[in-house]
Parts: structure tokens; C-alpha cells; sequence
């Protein structure tokens, strides 16, 4: 397997970076898309382990990062605090845009690399924030044939009105990660960003309408984002082409897995088993 890595200059001049693998396929592949959620990154955790797995049984694999994600060292999960703070969904959106343009255009090498074994379709496969990415992205472009959600957010909106209006009275929101102890800022665009265009990010609505293939993949015991929003997504995804789900016992936000990623477990194959069977 050959891990070929890119740097794509989006439009605001800052790197999308991302790996592609691929091998020789018997016949023409659709490829899949892998989508990090907050504060993640394409290395993090399970990532490049799903990215191997889905590369040799499913077909070429995308693992990238969202351009202002801001790591800056992923060993010891440091963010560049300035790039960090000034990322929006709107921002991660063109990211997705960007890359999918680079990957159609007979002139990238990554095309080049691509067509003698890609079937033309894609496959969108979003953690957490990175699932509603792909919701939104899946609405917009028709080569997206398949969305697989694991932990999927299934709204946007998820600040109470006391946080909203500290935010706006500070010019920023502030967290520590809780792997470095790094304090990390959100700047008030972030919320101002989801305001202006809550139509448009409506997972609700966008879910109610795709009549892609959908599997919503979730743990029982995710207290970050509960089992109840991945069962809002799956009531709502009625004119779905294909709908499937899976729902992890004993499985958490990060289906057991911690920074960093020594081996799998019971839920990471279980989520592996499921993907494989609904995208083949």
C-alpha cells in the first residue's frame, strides 16, 4: 500500500493536507472520503487505522485535515492557537469543496493517481463535527453516493444562550484540551458563522431530503454526543436511497480509542465490519 501525501492551497492560502492510499484494484473502486471532527486531525486516533482497513477491503482512501484545525504537533496534540481560533464550518465546507474539485481535475496529480482506479463516486465518512460536514457536503455534490456518520452531531446550534452571549461579550470562547492542557479560543465568527447560514447547515432538513445511502454508526455510551441525536438523524432520514445503523454497546464518542491509537478493539471492528458491508 502507497501512502502518497498533498498539499492543496485553499482560498485563503492556508494548506489543506491529506494522505491518499490506494493499491491496485482488480476493477474501478468508488473512493473513500475520511472527515475529522473537532479538535481532530487526519492522524488522530483511529484514522489512519480506518484509512488502511477501508483502503485494502473497500477501496482508495482520503484522510486529510481541515485547514485551520491548527495542530501543529500531533504527537503531543499542540495546537497553533492563532490559526485554530479563526476556523468556521463555512471555512471547512470550502475545504471539502477545494479537495473535491482538486480530485476531479484531469490536471492534479492526485487525479492522475486516481483515475485508472476510481469508479468516479465518493464516499463520505464524517466523525462527530465531520459527520455534519459530510450531511452538508452530500447535499451539494452529486457524485456523493454514500455517508456513513459515526458519532454524528445532528444539529449545529449547540451553545446555551448564557454561552452565546458570553461569547459575544468576550469576542471569543475559551476550552482546555484535555490531552495537553492547552487553552484553545474560539473566536465569536465561529457562532456568527453557524448564525448566518443555519439554514443552509440544517442537519435536520438536509437529512430529511438526501436520497443518498446513509449509515449512521453510534455508541451507547457516548456522553459527548448522545445516542438520542443519531436517533433524531435516522427518524429523519427518510428518503434515504439506502439506510442502515448500528448502535455500539459499551462504545464511547471515540469507540475506546484515546491519543494516541496503540490497537484496536471490540467497537472499532464492529464499526469496521459495518462500514465494509454497507459500502461494498
Amino acid at each position: 500500500m502507497k501512502i502518497n501525501y498533498f498539499e492543496i492551497l485553499n482560498n485563503i492560502q492556508v494548506p489543506i493536507k491529506l494522505d491518499l492510499r490506494l493499491l491496485d484494484y482488480k476493477e474501478k473502486k468508488p473512493l473513500n472520503i475520511i472527515l475529522h471532527g473537532f479538535k481532530a486531525y487526519r492522524n488522530w486516533g483511529f484514522i489512519p487505522y480506518f484509512a488502511e482497513r477501508f483502503t485494502k477491503d473497500i477501496g482508495p482512501t482520503i484522510n486529510f485535515d481541515f485547514s485551520l484545525n491548527g495542530i501543529d504537533n500531533e504527537k503531543e496534540m499542540l495546537y497553533n492557537v492563532d490559526l485554530f481560533r479563526t476556523n468556521t464550518v463555512s471555512q471547512q465546507l470550502k475545504d471539502i469543496e477545494i479537495l473535491l474539485n482538486e480530485i476531479n481535475d484531469s490536471n492534479s496529480e492526485i487525479n492522475k493517481l486516481l483515475s485508472p482506479i476510481w469508479n468516479g463516486k465518493v464516499n463520505l465518512i464524517g466523525h462527530s463535527l465531520g459527520g455534519a460536514c459530510s450531511l452538508i457536503s452530500a447535499e451539494s455534490f452529486s457524485q456523493i453516493s454514500s455517508v456513513v456518520l459515526l458519532g454524528s452531531i445532528s444539529k449545529t446550534d449547540r451553545n446555551t444562550e448564557r454561552q452565546k452571549r458570553e461569547w459575544r461579550e468576550k469576542g471569543f470562547i475559551e476550552f482546555k484540551e484535555s490531552y495537553s492542557g492547552q487553552i484553545l479560543y474560539l473566536d465569536v465568527e465561529y457562532l456568527e458563522d453557524k448564525e448566518r447560514n443555519k439554514d443552509k447547515i440544517d442537519l435536520r432538513r438536509i437529512i430529511s431530503k438526501l436520497e443518498v445511502a446513509i449509515c449512521v454508526i453510534h455508541g451507547k455510551l457516548d456522553f459527548t454526543v448522545p445516542l438520542k441525536e443519531a436517533e433524531i438523524l435516522i427518524e429523519r432520514a427518510k428518503n434515504s436511497k439506502i439506510l442502515e445503523y448500528l448502535f455500539i454497546d459499551k462504545c464511547n464518542h471515540t469507540f475506546g480509542v484515546s491519543h494516541q491509537f496503540n490497537e484496536t478493539n471490540t467497537s472499532l471492528e464492529l464499526t469496521i465490519d459495518k462500514i465494509k458491508s454497507f459500502l461494498n
